[in-house]
């Protein structure tokens, strides 16, 4: 599975990487500062990250998914190895709740036949 995550850095300090940015899919364990690094289905590296800057990257994720039947948490993190010290460590975790969409039913699927009667 590809995502696409955009960051930010709402810092007013550039930094210079590397940056890695993860993805993790159902991790057991989330902190308001981290996650652990053992449960990453996939990760990015930014090479830099100037004040204010948003940067999109692909991150395939490799682990996961194990029932694609019910809902999925994916969760983002960037600066995953806590290599920078910053003001608010809480801000660089993100987790959404990702449910299936629902079955499409069509009376074009189902064998029907008027009442009492059975097709032939």
């Amino acid at each position: 599975m590809t995502f696409t995550v955009a960051v930010t850095n709402t810092s007013p300090i550039s930094v210079s990487g590397p940056i890695f940015v993860d993805v993790f899919v159902n991790p057991t364990e989330v902190y308001t500062t981290h996650i652990p690094l053992n449960q990453s289905s996939g990760y990015n590296v930014l090479a830099s990250f100037d004040a204010g800057e948003t940067q999109v990257l692909t991150i395939t994720a490799v682990l996961g998914f194990e029932d694609i039947t019910a809902g999925q948490t994916i969760c983002g993190m960037v600066d995953s190895l806590q290599q920078f010290d910053e003001a608010d460590e809480t801000n660089n975790t993100t987790c959404r709740l990702i449910e299936p969409p629902l079955p499409i039913w069509s009376l074009a699927n189902w064998n029907c036949s008027p009442r009492g009667q059975r097709p032939i």
